[in-house]
This record gives structure tokens, C-alpha cells and sequence, in this order.
């Protein structure tokens, strides 16, 4: 990084961090980030919040629970839907890429102006997966399977408790899909887009009898705790059941 960095992997020193944002520490960004969005000098300091505030202003106005509950969960439903279909005219799907780029494409959609996959020159998600990385055991959704079978059980209860079969996803209806939560919540544990939170000491800081100094970067691996053997047995395992 052409810094001095502290990397921790401690989560009781990786809440303390994040608690001092503001005081101890402050959001920090790679040089090459900064300098695509010219952040150099004092400028750097406001810029860095300005876009985060802005980039979580932004998420939470498109993407919140008012707006998942107001109009996304239908419209997710429908984009889905759509996608499943391609996806079944192909012999064989390359599974963490095709999620990610729907995802993407989704978001894209909503974000920027109705941009469309299917209709823009430019393939926005093919630019962003070649330069993230990140790796997820993705579940094997096959007949037969546990995994299957225990989807498939919640999801023919919602149907039958509706008056119309046919009708799109309500709010209710995703709030009951607790097994579905729980796949939703092992894909996170195990998933991540950045190897870590960066931040910056404003000050000395202290900490079981080691000085970071000012101005030094620090790394938070965030990922370190849910992938560790300690904290969940076989950690690299897809299990939603756990």
C-alpha cells in the first residue's frame, strides 16, 4: 500500500475502531481512490466523507427498508424471474458471476437513470467483476438436496396461505421466509467484497500495550471473526442451518 498499515484481525480492537470513528480514527481510502476523485491535501479529509456520506445517502434513499416494502420487493420478484428464464436457456451457469452481475444490473437499474443491461452498448457489470474480488460457496439449489427440500417447504407454505397463487411477493410474505433469512445471512458471513475497513489514526492510540501511531492506516479484516475455526466449526462451509 506504500504506507505504513496496521492490519488487525482482533475483533474486541476492531469495535473499538469502528466506536471512534470521528475521534481516534477517520474513513480512509487507497491513494489510487483518492486520486481518481482528486482527494490530495486537507481536500482529501472532506472529500473522503463527502463521498461517503453521499454513497450512503444514496444506498439508503434507493435501497432502505421504507423503499424495500414500498416498491422493491415486487420489482426484484419480476427482475429475478426474468433472469431465472435466461439463465435456463444455457447449458450451464457459472454461478458467483451470474448472481453478481445481476445483482449488479438490478442495482444499476435503479441507481443510474433505468440503465439496461439488455439495451447498453457497455456492460457495466462485466468492468466491475474484473476488478472485484471476492468468493462465496454458493448453495447447490438440486432436487433431492436438503438445502432444496427446505426451501421448497417454506416457499409452498406462503403459496398456499394466498388467495391468489399468482400474485406478486408482499412484504409479509419475505419477513416469513425464515429459512431463506438464514441463506441470506450465511452468504454474507462468508462473503466480502473488500479485504477490510480502512481507517487513519488522528491521534496516538493505545491499545493493550501497543501504540499506533498518528497517521498510520489500519485495516480492519472484518472477515476474520465469521472465518474463524474458533468462532464456527468448518468456516469455509456453505451451512445455513447453523
Amino acid at each position: 500500500m506504500g504506507r505504513s498499515v496496521v492490519i488487525s484481525i482482533d475483533s474486541e480492537f476492531n469495535y473499538h475502531i469502528v466506536k471512534q470513528e470521528g475521534k481516534l480514527v477517520e474513513l480512509w481510502y487507497l491513494d489510487s481512490f483518492s486520486k481518481l476523485f482528486t482527494m490530495e491535501g486537507e481536500n482529501r479529509i472532506y472529500a473522503a466523507g463527502v463521498i461517503h456520506k453521499y454513497t450512503r445517502s444514496l444506498l439508503l434513499d434507493h435501497f432502505g427498508a421504507e423503499s424495500l416494502k414500498g416498491k422493491l420487493v415486487p420489482q426484484i420478484e419480476v427482475f429475478v424471474s426474468k433472469t431465472l428464464e435466461t439463465w435456463s436457456t444455457n447449458s450451464s451457469i457459472e454461478m458467483k458471476q451470474a448472481a453478481s452481475i445481476m445483482v449488479f444490473n438490478f442495482s444499476a437499474k435503479s441507481i443510474m437513470f433505468s440503465y439496461d443491461a439488455e439495451k447498453s452498448p457497455v456492460k457495466l457489470s462485466e468492468k466491475l467483476i474484473n476488478v472485484a474480488g471476492s468468493f462465496m460457496s454458493y448453495p447447490l439449489n438440486i432436487p433431492s438436496f436438503a438445502y432444496n427440500k427446505s426451501l421448497q417447504a417454506e416457499h409452498e407454505a406462503i403459496l398456499k396461505a394466498r388467495e391468489n397463487p399468482n400474485s406478486i411477493l408482499t412484504w409479509d410474505e419475505y419477513k416469513s421466509m425464515t429459512f431463506t433469512h438464514q441463506v441470506i445471512n450465511e452468504v454474507l458471513r462468508i462473503t466480502n467484497l473488500s479485504p477490510g475497513l480502512l481507517q487513519k489514526a488522528l491521534k496516538d492510540i493505545k491499545f493493550r500495550g501497543y501504540t499506533i501511531p498518528t497517521g498510520w492506516t489500519i485495516m480492519l479484516v472484518t472477515s476474520a471473526l465469521q472465518l474463524n475455526p474458533k468462532t464456527y466449526k468448518d468456516p469455509l462451509s456453505f451451512n445455513p442451518w447453523r
